[in-house]
Parts: structure tokens; sequence; C-alpha cells
């Protein structure tokens, strides 16, 4: 999966709505607008942390010698649950590429999979991996999944339905299914139970770019007679330190009202 075409670190801002109401009132969900994460040290940290609770619920102790590999991945990903694949789509669900860990499938091999070559986007089967925060994530199944892949044939084989894998030694299953649960959760619990925060506000200047154009957006804003407020489903110290860092941010806003939950 190349990267060639995904935007830098000062384009990560994507606006998911935005309406303009009689023109007074303004209202902008985005993801990562305040402030702009650096790239890829901070995917490649929750990318750690999350190969360590892994280990920490079960999976072999030799996960924690992979590498984040940031060639590898890119946005808009499909994550195909039932068969442990990775898959690139057209808008027509057409797949187009296919990969098996960080191994690309060739066509043979995904017309067995999928005969037509296209798969329904269905929620209990498919996971869409399309914001930024998913980009560790997906790294983190295709490093699973390979994983396993390498181990059979040594500790594992390959179930015969082709939904997973067996330990040869005991009576284990691992389902494709449930390698997605356990990354999914994993990488859930770095940012709400385990360090990830707590790590990025112990070095802000290493993990936060310095980006003056929300700054200047809110300063315009305010300035045509906007009513400006935050809200966010992160912790108010968390949130605090953010604000902080961009302090010219609350000269630009009349009145803050920050809620949050967690």
């Amino acid at each position: 999966m190349s990267r060639a075409n995904s935007p830098d670190a000062r384009g990560n801002n994507f606006i998911i709505r935005s309406t303009d109401v009689d023109g007074r009132t303004i209202r902008q969900q985005k993801a990562r607008w305040l402030t702009v994460y650096n790239s890829p040290i901070c995917e490649q940290l929750a990318f750690d942390l999350a190969l360590k609770r892994l280990i920490d619920i079960g999976y072999p102790k030799e996960i924690q010698i992979c590498e984040y590999k940031r060639e590898f991945v890119v946005r808009n990903a499909w994550f195909d649950k039932r068969l442990g694949n990775l898959l690139k789509t057209d808008e027509h669900c057409n797949i187009l590429s296919a990969f098996r860990g960080f191994r690309k499938l060739q066509k043979k091999e995904i017309r067995e999979y999928y005969p037509n070559k296209h798969i329904a986007l269905e929620e209990t089967r498919i996971f869409v991996l399309n914001t930024v925060f998913n980009v560790p994530e997906t790294l983190l199944l295709a490093t699973i999944v390979d994983y396993f892949e390498h181990q059979c044939g040594l500790d594992y084989s390959k179930l015969a339905n082709g939904l997973g894998y067996k330990r040869k030694d005991k009576q284990q299953i691992v389902l494709f299914s449930t390698i997605f649960e356990d990354c999914r959760s994993t990488i859930d619990w770095i940012h709400t139970q385990g360090c990830f925060k707590e790590l990025i506000t112990a070095n802000l200047s290493k993990y936060i770019a310095r980006d003056d154009r929300a700054v200047a957006m809110f300063q315009k804003l305010s300035k045509e007679g906007k009513k400006l407020f935050l809200l966010t489903n992160s912790s108010w110290h968390y949130t605090d330190l953010h604000i902080q860092k961009m302090k010219r941010f609350q000269e630009a806003v009349k009145h803050l009202a920050v809620v949050f939950n967690g």
C-alpha cells in the first residue's frame, strides 16, 4: 500500500460537516483540527503501545519485535473481518488490491477469496479504516495477520474453512474476527485507559506540530461576530494543555465552553 498520494501532516484536517445557518452559526466537525500531530511518530507511538497491550492480553511475545512500517499504511483501507484481508476498493466496492498481512495477493488469489472481485460494504463483515486515527490500527491488523501467516507450518496451521488459525500444540483457535476485535479494543484502550495521552502531554513539542492556521481561522470568525465554543470528548486536562500551547487561540475566542466526557 503506497503512501504516495497521502497528505502530509499539515494537510490532515478533514471536515466531516460544515453548516451555515442564516449566516450566523457555523458548526464544524473535524478530526485533528485544533492541533496537528507530528507524523509518523504519533502513529508509531500508538502502534508500539498497542503491541504491548496485545501481549498483555495473551498474544505471543514475539510480536514485540515488529516494526512500524510507515510506507505500507494508507487511509481508507477495508478490513475483511471474516477472511482477514486488507482491501482497497473503488467507489463501487470493486476490489482493486488486497493484502494478507504484508503480502499483496495476486489477481488469481483475490478471485479465490472474492469470485467477482467485489464485496458488499456490510458492517458485520467490513470495517473501514478511514480516519487518521485508524492509520496505526491498519498496520496493527496487517502485522498480527502477517505474524500468524509466517507461523503456519510451525506453531500454527490454517483452519480448513479459511477463517483463521489453530495452534498445533493446544486446542486454541484464532479467528480473524477475534484478531480484529482485539486490535480494535486495544487501540481504544491505549487512548482511554493506557498512557498514550500521558506520553503525548509529557512531550508536546515532540508530538505536536506548531500550526497557526486554526488560530487565524478563529480570529477571522471572532472578528465577524461569530460565537465560538469547543466541544470535545477528551478530558479537560488533555484539552487544556493543547489550548495552552495555542495561547493566541484564547485571545481570538470571546467565549469558550468545553464539554467533555471521560
